[in-house]
């Protein structure tokens, strides 16, 4: 018989022959009070041992959280890092490339101007052979007149045309 509060409570022992409380009612009583207890303590130390394994449990899954915790706090610090030093770099690459490109293009333009200017130097040079080359041809057909003149004979240019 297990005894709960309010059994203990509303207990009653019959009485005895001699005014006393019957000593087997007593001593069963006493028996299955005693045998509550031990299923109690024996409840209690069970809950007890769960209580602590509970908390072992939830201290390590504390434990666990604080790392996770730690990791995403070293995982944000290293991808703000990664992204400042992407940032850097691009920043970096984007100077070089400028500065490869206005090279670039100054590049160009020292060698377009020297194109030009090698074209308007070959194109006064070509000017100046035809302008030598025709004094050089109008002074030998002057040479020519004047030795035709002398000579009697019409030259090329005073004969007349056979059209």
């Amino acid at each position: 018989m297990n005894y709960a509060t309010e059994k203990l409570g509303n207990l009653k022992f019959c009485s005895s022959v001699f005014g006393g409380y019957n000593k087997n009612d007593v001593d069963k009583a006493i028996r299955n009070i005693i045998s509550d207890y031990r299923e109690t303590d024996k409840n209690m130390a069970e809950l007890k041992n769960k209580v602590d394994v509970l908390t072992e449990t939830v201290n390590h899954y504390k434990t666990i959280e604080e790392s996770m915790q730690h990791c995403l706090i070293i995982a944000q610090h290293t991808s703000d890092e990664m992204i400042k030093n992407a940032n850097e770099k691009a920043k970096d690459i984007l100077s070089q490339a400028d500065a490869t490109s206005q090279k670039v293009v100054s590049d160009a333009y020292q060698q377009a101007s020297k194109i030009k200017f090698s074209y308007d130097d070959m194109k006064a040079k070509i000017y100046t052979f035809k302008a030598k080359s025709e004094a050089l041809l109008k002074s030998q057909l002057d040479v020519l007149k004047q030795m035709d003149s002398e000579s009697g004979k019409p030259s090329e240019s005073e004969k007349p045309s056979e059209s």
